[in-house]
């Protein structure tokens, strides 16, 4: 899913006048819609109690994802190249919570 967000950002930054191609505009469409439900159901997810801080790490990425999610698509629908600078800045900020959460699940398994 995130994969599919990464790679019509680069589609698109390597050529922005696909913002306005409906083709692009629907894939890219379906790939919020599946990054919102992914990320939304992180928060549904019951941990045991040791694992509550990672929980946390995880939900503030599915949160950041969220928030990208909801600026690449005001982009899109406004067919806005500045805003989808400022969207693609939120996805990495939310692929560093996630790799943050990563980290500590790593050093979680190794304890």
């Amino acid at each position: 899913m995130l994969n599919s967000v990464d790679s019509l950002l680069a589609e698109v930054n390597g050529n922005p006048a696909l913002i306005s191609d409906s083709a692009w505009t629907t894939r890219m469409n379906a790939a919020l819609t599946l990054l919102r439900r992914t990320s939304a159901s992180v928060g549904e997810l019951d941990v045991p109690a040791e694992s509550e801080a990672i929980q946390t790490q995880l939900e503030t990425a599915a949160a950041s994802y969220i928030q990208a999610a909801q600026a690449l698509s005001g982009a899109v629908q406004a067919a806005d190249a500045a805003q989808l600078v400022e969207a693609d800045a939120l996805v990495s900020a939310a692929t560093a919570n996630l790799t943050a959460a990563e980290s500590a699940i790593i050093t979680a398994q190794g304890q």
